[in-house]
């Protein structure tokens, strides 16, 4: 928005002058670019949506300034470098390398037999430094700023997701569902089963393991249908797309068994109670998480061990309202070993 309405409004005193002038042809071209601006800042404000809008902004300055200098001759060269800077800030680097490239072979022929050879080398050699340099600070740029995103949505123990990324995933799924997606989409809230215990008896090391081995048993178990955050604490959440509900308390029950038969560090064997809750495009995200908090809670005060499903339909928590999940309502304790899911 900065940069298109900053622009638009930088090039009407130009076209002023342009036409007091009568340079009507360069006139005409910068009233051309005004409304491109203009349209590119209303667009941006309106929608939201920067990429479409930045790709044009930079093909309309860029040759924007070849047209010109082929209309005006070499004194508009010294509108071509900002314009290249400005297309690497906005656009990937390699769109940027390639647009910028292009623009300069264009403009070289309104320079041909109007310049001497020196300053025609001097612009070249100078193209080419301010794109290099604009490169490399552009590249800079990225790279602090997706280590940034990394940081404020990953969770820096397990590796997984956490808070804000899960809370940006829920409304995905909000607004996508109906529109993109079929199906429907639930979030299981599970909780370790007396895991304050597990700190207490063998140190908040040994408890961090257990939590990244957990987190993989999470994400093996997920697939690539199920992304998983970690809520807090010992608490973790796993938002699943799914065809229907059955299929994201059939996941649920196998976290459940998966969890109580697998040993952690030191031989540690653990149990966890789970809450869920099927996504509701009537209500807001704090509401589908307290229909996962309240079943998580009915799993947690009903003996632990558990899988609770909270309705769509009256938001209050059922144990046994359906057949699929009457099963594992009152389920007791898995007696057959398996295999150890993750490595010490």
């Amino acid at each position: 928005m900065m940069l298109t309405g900053g622009t638009a409004v930088g090039l009407i005193p130009f076209v002023i002058v342009r036409f007091a002038r009568g340079d009507w042809q360069v006139g005409i071209l910068d009233i051309i670019l005004v409304v491109i601006f203009t349209s590119l800042f209303l667009t941006v404000r309106l929608t939201h949506k920067t990429f479409l809008a930045g790709t044009v902004l930079a093909i309309a300055a860029l040759f924007g300034n070849v047209i010109s200098s082929h209309l005006k001759g070499p004194d508009q060269i010294y509108w071509l470098y900002p314009t290249m800077v400005i297309t690497f800030y906005i656009l990937p680097a390699r769109v940027a390398i390639a647009l910028n490239t292009l623009a300069v072979l264009l403009v070289i022929p309104a320079y041909v037999g109007k310049i001497d050879s020196v300053t025609a080398t001097s612009i070249l050699i100078t193209f080419i430094l301010t794109n290099i340099f604009a490169y490399v600070f552009s590249s800079q740029m990225n790279k602090q700023q997706n280590m940034l995103r990394a940081l404020s949505t990953r969770d820096s123990l397990t590796g997984v997701g956490n808070r804000r990324a899960m809370i940006e995933e829920l409304i995905r799924q909000k607004n996508g569902r109906g529109k993109t997606r079929s199906g429907t989409a639930c979030l299981i809230l599970m909780d370790l089963d007396h895991f304050k215990d597990i700190n207490d008896q063998y140190g908040h090391l040994t408890g961090d393991d257990i939590l990244k081995q957990f987190t993989q048993i999470l994400k093996q178990m997920s697939g690539h249908k199920g992304r998983v955050f970690r809520y807090g604490g010992e608490e973790f959440v796993v938002v699943l797309e799914c065809d229907q509900v059955e299929d994201c308390w059939q996941l649920a029950e196998k976290i459940r068994t998966h969890t109580e038969l697998n040993r952690f560090v030191k031989d540690i064997r653990l149990t966890v109670s789970l809450g869920i809750a099927e996504i509701d495009a009537s209500e807001d995200l704090d509401s589908w998480l307290n229909r996962a908090d309240k079943a998580l809670y009915k799993a947690k005060n009903s003996g632990r061990n558990q899988t609770r499903l909270s309705s769509t339909n009256t938001h209050e928590t059922q144990g046994a309202t359906k057949e699929f999940a009457s099963e594992a309502a009152g389920s007791q304790p898995a007696t057959e070993e398996c295999n150890e899911l993750v490595p010490d």
